[in-house]
């Protein structure tokens, strides 16, 4: 069995304070997830579906389509 003196003691509390939880806080390459942030309803999926498919819709159609559009917008 190997004994440890207060100054080894000492500096192994300081190395795993060095790692804690608290430090990793400040680095700015540590990954976490805050699954509260990234969790949407299947409702809130549909909508953002819908966006991207009106949005592909929109750029496929030809110029003139997309001029007509801007115009009946504008005049809102």
């Amino acid at each position: 069995m190997i004994e440890a003196n207060d100054n080894d003691l000492r500096n192994s509390i300081e190395a795993n304070d060095k790692y804690s939880t608290k430090s990793l806080d400040m680095n700015p390459y540590k990954m976490y997830l805050d699954y509260n942030k990234f969790f949407i309803t299947t409702k809130e999926l549909h909508i953002l579906l819908d966006k991207v498919v009106l949005r592909q819709e929109s750029s496929s159609c030809d110029n003139r389509q997309a001029k007509q559009a801007y115009k009946r917008k504008s005049n809102w």
